[in-house]
């Protein structure tokens, strides 16, 4: 590769000047690092029991931690070889990760925040509402990031395309895509890969949504293509049968909603728990280990922990979040709902 064929990015961070060289594989000019300091007593939540949280930390952003437990100073540093599709970024969310230690009261509670799969999970699709268009998707993110972190709950958001980096870039909160193309890079007009979503920031995409639908052969295209760039798949599904065959595609996440309950404020939980009921017991037969997610009409508390009684392990919403005249208070009320449901 060409040194020149990519600009440099000079980056001041408490007065020190790092050098990001674009489309490499390694921060360069100098060995970058950083020193971040946290509470004393967040040192043994940053380690976790048998270093799990640390650990968990390196392997996933490729980076090494050094902490000194006297001072509370943690050494971050690039290690590329320890990750899969490394990208300089990761640095700057590792540091990020490790200075929100002083959050939590436990390293595991700090991995259940920040791993994509733990449960229970609230996915919240943006669609196209005005609301939630520009700055008003990155103010409906920031307030799902704020209940995210006090509730110590899995809460995604699935923002239009041409959001995703804003979003992605300003909240500490996993972003999909609402949807990809099944298409390789290459001479396609128009088209959105998976390459692209994740190049601005997404940590997966919808796949098969009510309201762009796919063919079986497109649809196990996406999630091949996702899969191959370590991206998270979130399959829609509209029947206990269509689920079950979604599910022998393993996706991270399947969602099983009747369209025409969507958007009517009346739960598929408990217009038709049937529905639900049998799709869990369908998938569960064919794949184990597949996140079932509850979708349609969920608009309260009550429907969050109807979903999960009957076997899901999150739900998937829009308007009632989007449209909601408090927000916060309604996804406070949700996730405290789907922890109480799943511990039951």
């Amino acid at each position: 590769m060409d040194k020149h064929a990519y600009p440099d990015t000079t980056i001041n961070l408490s007065g020190t000047f790092y050098t990001v060289q674009r489309g490499w594989t390694e921060i360069v000019k100098p060995q970058t690092r950083f020193i971040s300091r946290i509470p004393l007593d967040r040192v043994a939540v940053l380690v976790g029991t048998g270093s799990r949280v640390k650990k968990e930390i390196e392997e996933k952003l490729g980076v090494s931690l050094r902490i000194d437990s006297k001072e509370g100073l943690v050494e971050t540093t690039p290690r590329p070889e320890n990750a899969k599709n490394w990208d300089p970024i990761n640095l700057f969310k590792a540091k990020d990760m490790v200075e929100k230690m002083k959050l939590y009261d436990e390293g595991e509670d700090f991995l259940c925040v920040h791993s994509l799969k733990s449960r229970p999970v609230i996915v919240l699709n943006f669609k196209t509402y005005r609301e939630a268009t520009g700055e008003g998707a990155l103010s409906l993110a920031k307030i799902a990031e704020r209940v995210r972190q006090e509730q110590r709950v899995n809460i995604m958001v699935s923002v239009q395309h041409t959001d995703i980096y804003r979003v992605a870039g300003s909240v500490n909160i996993p972003v999909l895509a609402q949807h990809i193309d099944a298409r390789e890079p290459g001479s396609w007009t128009g088209h959105v890969t998976a390459e692209a979503v994740k190049a601005s920031g997404a940590v997966g995409s919808l796949v098969n949504h009510s309201e762009r639908r796919l063919t079986l052969a497109d649809i196990g295209a996406c999630i091949a293509a996702l899969k191959k760039l370590d991206l998270l798949s979130v399959l829609c599904t509209d029947t206990p049968e269509t689920s079950a065959a979604g599910a022998a595609l393993a996706p991270e996440m399947l969602a099983v909603e009747p369209p025409e309950l969507i958007g009517t404020g009346i739960p598929v939980s408990k217009a038709k728990p049937e529905v639900v009921t049998k799709t869990v017991e369908l998938v569960r037969r064919i794949n184990s280990e597949v996140i079932i997610l509850c979708g349609a009409g969920i608009s309260s508390a009550d429907d969050v922990a109807r979903a999960i009684e009957l076997g899901t392990e999150g739900v998937l919403l829009a308007s009632a979040y989007v449209k909601a005249k408090d927000q916060y208070g309604l996804l406070t009320s949700m996730a405290k709902a789907a922890i109480d449901a799943s511990r039951r």
